[in-house]
């Protein structure tokens, strides 16, 4: 946070033509009441950009519990493709890490076409 931003942007402080800050103490009721807003709203920014990193650490970590699952149930049922199985959908956590720039859609579809070439 800067706060000096903050204050200029409140009408509380100037810089000059040296540089420096020139510091005002306003009318309390308008400009102490505008940095305050300015202050608290910067604030909540930061708080919310906080937890919604939080939120998407715990979305990416049950993706890969859930992926994880996933590949145990295929070396667990399938008996001659489980490994093969396990292996692609593992291999699906690697290919979201390195191409952050393809879709979702995209990402299914190229691993459609892998299984099918392997059964081929």
């Amino acid at each position: 946070m800067d706060i000096i931003k903050l204050a200029e942007e409140a009408g509380l402080a100037y810089k000059t033509p040296k540089g420096t800050y020139w510091i005002d103490a306003g009318y309390p009721d308008v400009h102490l009441e505008n940095f305050a807003e300015l202050v608290a709203a910067e604030e909540r920014k930061g708080c919310a950009d906080h937890y919604l990193q939080i939120m998407r650490d715990a979305v990416d970590k049950a993706i890969l519990r859930e992926r994880e699952a996933c590949a145990r149930l295929c070396e667990d049922l399938f008996l001659s493709d489980g490994e093969w199985c396990a292996k692609s959908i593992r291999a699906r956590d690697m290919s979201t890490k390195s191409q952050n720039s393809d879709t979702s859609a995209e990402r299914v579809h190229e691993s459609d076409k892998s299984i099918q070439e392997r059964k081929t």
